[in-house]
């Protein structure tokens, strides 16, 4: 994996990690929060209204801004979950990759052994040469190893060591875990990515609208200064 190295202890399948928010999402909850304290103010207050009616921001305008505030914030709390996934994801496919390699480390030692003088069998099961540190082309490396591990007489010879047919199928499932996982891995990227962007448009969205509100309700205000601190101006 290309970043951080699989934790020593691996994650408790059975707890649930708690979430926390980052500097950056922090801030951006906080701002949209403000966003919606000020608007619904705005809405509640029927004389105030009434100064920003005339430029356009009725209670239907103003509902619109709280629209996408409610939806940056959904935007912000899915990009969270979004990150999260991944990072548990990631986590997942280091601990598979891990058990895979390790598990074929371990049966290249004992096939080593076993086939000390035959250079052919050894060759067949991966025996001699280096282990590729590629994912993709170690999981055909030693898939193509455990395939014909199972070959007469080469089985033969490896049962008397723990590897029969069984185990030579275990093996091979931890290929395929590793696999499995690495692909929900690259998907929670995309997943993350996307989400990402989502949350900067909605963030964007609702920042450009407040930007306009704000002018125009200074104007709006500028004689009532105990409103323009309800709205925070």
């Amino acid at each position: 994996m290309a970043d951080n190295a699989v934790p020593d202890v691996p994650p408790d399948p059975n707890t649930t990690p708690k979430r926390t928010h980052s500097a950056q999402d922090q801030e951006l909850i906080n701002r949209i929060n403000e966003y919606s304290l000020r608007l619904t103010a705005a809405k509640n207050n029927a004389a105030l209204l009434a100064l920003l009616q005339p430029r356009g921001y009725d209670a239907a305008a103003i509902d619109e801004g709280l629209s996408l505030a409610a939806a940056a914030q959904a935007a912000v709390r899915a990009c969270e979950a979004a990150i999260a996934d991944r990072k548990q994801a990631r986590t997942s496919a280091q601990a598979a990759e891990t058990a895979a390699r390790s598990g074929f480390d371990d049966f290249r030692k004992i096939a080593q052994g076993v086939f000390k003088e035959d250079a052919d069998a050894k060759s067949a099961v991966k025996a001699i040469g280096r282990v590729p540190t590629d994912q993709q082309k170690f999981f055909s490396f030693a898939g193509g190893a455990y395939e014909a591990a199972q070959r007469r007489p080469l089985i033969t010879a490896l049962t008397k060591r723990g590897y029969d047919a069984t185990a030579l199928q275990a093996e091979s499932d931890r290929l395929t875990a590793m696999n499995d996982a690495i692909a929900a891995f690259r998907t929670a990227e995309d997943c993350k990515a996307d989400a990402t962007r989502q949350r900067n448009v909605a963030v964007k969205a609702v920042d450009r609208w407040w930007a306009e509100f704000k002018a125009v309700a200074e104007v709006c205000l500028k004689d009532y200064p105990q409103w323009k601190g309800e709205l925070g101006l």
